[in-house]
């Protein structure tokens, strides 16, 4: 099966989007990334997503640090715990590995595979960027099956990733999507391709490029201070962005920050 075959249809006229994303978990609740508790993280982002009643949610990518199929389990237990009413989609960071998303979340009800999703006003589409690398890439011919996809919906399109495909001139530039530009000039020749999200970053930032309005998502973990090529950690707590749609289309978006109690 190709990676856009399964697809989910949303039939109401107006929704909102929870994009979250780079959790970072470990094996054990204990586990820390850079002395934030991760799975507390998550569980506390997760309470404040349920309060805002979106009709779905995307993670982002980088769900495991530890690299452990018990990491991706404990994602499926955080999910569950919380009693989410709504569907929950993935796409791959470059922390992860597809084959224990599959092992962990077969069986869950609410936990989906779908990549491509069909809206009353849009096409959402849910890329693979990792490569060998912790820097993305999309081979030509995913570029082009990207490309079909966009092309072939009589709706616009809003493209979901990990990597950044522009630099946000910081550490993380290093593992950017190598041929993000080539992506991005691809999908602005479409004239259908209003809006690019991605993570991967830990940290807000926003841009446009081609008339793609480019925004990035925080992290549930960490975050990483913006404009310095030094790794440097910043205590903003945790991050999630909602995309709403209204009646007539219209899109807006927005951050939203949780401050993570012990």
């Amino acid at each position: 099966m190709d990676w856009f075959d399964d697809r989910y249809q949303i039939n109401k006229s107006s929704i909102t989007i929870a994009h979250f994303t780079d959790c970072h978990l470990f094996a054990h609740n204990s586990g820390e990334y850079f002395a934030v508790n991760t799975s507390q993280a998550l569980k506390q982002t997760l309470k404040d997503i349920k309060t805002n009643k979106p009709d779905l949610a995307i993670f982002g990518g980088d769900l495991t640090q530890d690299h452990t199929i018990a990491s991706y389990e404990r994602f499926v237990d955080l999910i569950q715990s919380e009693e989410l009413d709504f569907p929950v989609f993935w796409l791959p960071g470059n922390h992860d590995e597809l084959e224990m998303f599959t092992a962990a979340f077969k069986d869950q009800s609410n936990l989906l595979n779908h990549k491509c999703i069909d809206t009353v006003h849009f096409q959402i589409l849910l890329l693979n960027s990792k490569s060998e690398t912790p820097s993305g890439f999309i081979s030509n011919t995913k570029l082009m099956e990207i490309k079909k996809q966009v092309n072939s919906s009589e709706k616009p399109t809003i493209i979901f990733a990990h990597h950044h495909p522009l630099k946000v001139k910081g550490y993380i530039d290093k593992h950017i999507l190598t041929n993000g530009e080539q992506l991005l000039t691809q999908l602005s020749q479409t004239h259908k391709v209003p809006l690019y999200v991605h993570g991967h970053v830990h940290n807000e930032y926003d841009r446009s490029y081609k008339g793609i309005d480019i925004y990035a998502t925080p992290a549930t973990s960490i975050q990483f201070k913006k404009n310095t090529t030094d790794w440097q950690q910043e205590n903003l707590g945790s991050g999630y962005r909602l995309i709403n749609i209204n009646e007539q289309g219209e899109l807006n978006t927005q951050v939203i920050w949780v401050k993570i109690h012990d």
